[in-house]
């Protein structure tokens, strides 16, 4: 039961919209703590009890957030694929500054949505085949 109540309400409220993040380390770090603590607090656990992460996890069965917040990437992903070239979500997702083609800013750039997409399925995304974007999105759920 608080399995079920877990995956249709906690769940869906922490990741709402979680197709939109760029998602940094740090984010990714504090959804697998605070994960884990709601976890641990499901079967009456303390951090003094010492049980291993997968320990939790195997008893409590709860959906991984991070596997889950990139998997609603992906599907978005794909929706912005198959739109129309001048449908304003997929010209605002694939459009480049102009000044920014040239260069970025020194030091360390600041992650975007893109980015994170570019790393797991290819650079080039948004003009792949329909097959080549299923096979790629396929191949990378499969690392997970």
């Amino acid at each position: 039961l608080k399995k079920q109540a877990f995956d249709s309400c906690v769940t869906p409220t922490v990741l709402y919209e979680a197709e939109a993040w760029s998602s940094r380390k740090s984010d990714i770090r504090s959804l697998c703590v605070a994960q884990r603590k709601m976890e641990r607090r499901m079967l009456g656990l303390r951090m003094l009890d010492r049980w291993s992460c997968e320990r939790i996890r195997a008893l409590t069965k709860v959906r991984d957030w991070i596997n889950e917040a990139s998997r609603k990437k992906l599907i978005w992903a794909r929706k912005i694929r198959e739109m129309d070239e001048n449908v304003w979500a997929r010209v605002i997702t694939t459009w480049i500054p102009y000044d920014y083609v040239d260069r970025r800013r020194r030091g360390h750039p600041c992650i975007r949505w893109r980015d994170e997409l570019s790393k797991k399925i290819g650079k080039t995304w948004w003009s792949m085949t329909k097959e080549q974007f299923n096979e790629a999105m396929i191949r990378h759920s499969n690392m997970n």
